[in-house]
């Protein structure tokens, strides 16, 4: 871990401010109010203690993060629980237009406009500031990566996005509108497509326009389609663990591709009216475990 053992020998510098941050990290992963903490996290890493040491910082915390087996040592050394969205909270402090876009996001969560003589903007017009567009990419990692932000507004920003992009703009009008066929006819390019399933996947969760939206970009998928059919073939008890077994979907369960994943955000985006909360839990076990959730089910 040399990047590590350099700033923990830097006494002047690097290492108090990983001393700082140590303990906010540490606690983050049962922090019960996440936007408490990622904020405390962000503003300590734009601090001038920290914002003086950035690059010996940012190298020595991607050596504590990093997934190698090399690096597990890394973890011991620091002290640090390799949990929650630091390393995408300081990949946006290398950028300043990331840096002053999260700045305003972290500020308008924590401080409504009600009650105070300048109201602040609204998440939307945070999102539309010039700043946060040149760096929706940096900011991605924040709402959608696997180490995402939980108070990260993802829905906010994945709207943002969306109305940015023409064909999104006109998909999402036609989405509150109720018009899940068309969404679906005009949004089939990568780039729109994928903005649009991010946001009603996290916009219009349990919803029926949700529900249809993903059924209409299932029966568009050669191995979604017939999966889904035998599963609302027989929404019986067990119905949903004979299909997920069945010849109909354990080509989408085996290749773990597009797939399944249209297939988890629908059994996620209907209403419990038209998907049972059992025959989602049941679907998510099969998904992940197989015949290993079958064996346990039928047993």
């Amino acid at each position: 871990c040399p990047a590590l053992v350099r700033c923990l020998q830097d006494d002047a510098a690097c290492s108090p401010c990983l001393d700082t941050l140590r303990p906010l990290i540490n606690s983050s992963a049962t922090a019960l109010h996440p936007l408490v903490s990622e904020a405390a996290i962000f503003s300590t890493l734009i601090a001038p203690r920290c914002a003086a040491v950035r690059s010996p910082l940012a190298d020595a915390l991607e050596e504590v993060y990093s997934a190698s087996p090399a690096h597990e040592s890394c973890q011991r050394i620091a002290r640090i629980d390799p949990t929650g969205c630091v390393m995408p909270q300081m990949n946006c402090t290398r950028h300043p237009d990331c840096r002053a876009c999260l700045s305003e996001v972290y500020g308008t969560l924590s401080h409504p406009s009600q009650g105070q003589s300048q109201p602040r903007l609204s998440l939307g017009e945070v999102f539309s500031l010039p700043s946060c567009l040149n760096a929706s990419t940096n900011l991605e990692a924040l709402a959608y990566g696997n180490d995402a932000c939980d108070a990260f507004p993802t829905c906010s920003f994945g709207k943002a996005l969306v109305h940015q992009s023409t064909d999104g703009d006109q998909c999402w009008q036609a989405l509150q509108q109720g018009d899940a066929e068309m969404a679906v006819r005009t949004c089939n390019d990568s780039r729109p497509k994928r903005l649009v399933d991010s946001a009603v996947s996290n916009c219009l969760l349990e919803t029926p326009i949700a529900c249809d939206y993903w059924r209409l970009r299932c029966a568009g998928q050669s191995l979604c389609a017939p999966c889904l059919r035998a599963v609302e073939s027989d929404m019986s008890k067990w119905g949903v663990v004979d299909a997920m077994s069945s010849e109909h979907c354990r080509p989408a369960v085996i290749e773990q591709g597009p797939a399944i994943t249209t297939l988890m955000h629908y059994f996620s985006g209907c209403p419990p009216s038209a998907v049972l909360p059992c025959d989602r839990a049941m679907f998510a076990c099969m998904a992940f475990f197989g015949s290993i959730c079958q064996s346990c089910l039928n047993g």
